[in-house]
């Protein structure tokens, strides 16, 4: 007998294409599980794009440190990942723009401690950073054009025996005269001070007996 042709009942086989694997380029430490979970270049995306997002639309975001912590992470595997991948590069600077602008607002609505805000802001504005080094160069101009004059005072004896060696004397008797006038207690006799100028100055001139 003939055997039924069974060809025509068979379904045609209809592959699905297949997804391509998730190449792994990273990993962190999830710090609410406290273990290394791996890290795909959809997760970067993702991770990314949500900061822009968040950024712009959560007005309690005041800070970097909101984002990234609810999540698990860490500040060393945030900033890793800014400096590595340019996405995340630019969607980073256009968070701290948003949040910055945010801060800012607050601080001159009194919303905020403007005291406290303004002490990071910096950190979210090149205006507000530029503007600071600007016045800290001009307190420097200041402080160089001032300078520092320093004063060494002497002893009261070294300023004694300075002002008699400046002059001319033609007697002991002059000599004694004039360290008398400038004798404090403590200091020496006028023929002490006398002897002392002769020593340096050789003056007054002795006459020398034959």
């Amino acid at each position: 007998m003939p055997q039924p042709n069974t060809k025509k009942n068979k379904k045609p086989i209809v592959r699905k294409d297949r997804k391509p694997p998730i190449r792994i380029i990273d990993e962190y430490f999830d710090m609410f599980h406290f273990k290394q979970v791996p890290v795909s270049e959809g997760f970067i995306d993702r991770l990314f794009s949500d900061l822009v997002k968040e950024a712009y639309n959560d007005k309690e975001m005041l800070t970097l440190e909101d984002f990234y912590l609810k999540r698990g992470l860490s500040p060393d595997s945030y900033y890793k990942w800014v400096e590595k991948y340019p996405q995340a590069q630019r969607a980073h600077d256009v968070a701290i723009l948003a949040i910055g602008n945010r801060r800012e607002r607050g601080g001159l609505m009194r919303k905020y401690d403007s005291g406290l805000i303004s002490q990071s802001m910096a950190h979210y504005s090149k205006r507000w950073k530029q503007g600071i080094e600007w016045r800290e160069s001009l307190k420097q101009k200041e402080k160089d054009k001032g300078g520092n004059i320093t004063v060494v005072m002497g002893s009261l004896e070294e300023s004694e025996s300075n002002t008699l060696r400046s002059k001319r004397y033609e007697s002991v008797n002059d000599i004694k005269s004039e360290s008398a006038s400038l004798k404090s207690p403590g200091s020496r006799t006028p023929e002490e001070v006398a002897g002392e100028i002769h020593k340096y100055t050789g003056y007054p001139k002795r006459n020398n007996k034959a």
